[in-house]
């Protein structure tokens, strides 16, 4: 078991949002902005 992980309620970055979910930057950062999580806009 790996002792890496993102906390999706922590302050991840983008990178380590991707990363857990399968995304690129891009990606990720407009799943997350729908979310209401991140601006779409980086």
């Amino acid at each position: 078991m790996s002792s890496y992980s993102v906390d999706a309620r922590g302050d991840a970055t983008v990178e380590q949002a991707a990363a857990a979910l399968g995304l690129n930057e891009d990606a990720a950062r407009k799943l997350m902005a729908r979310l209401g999580r991140w601006s779409p806009y980086p």
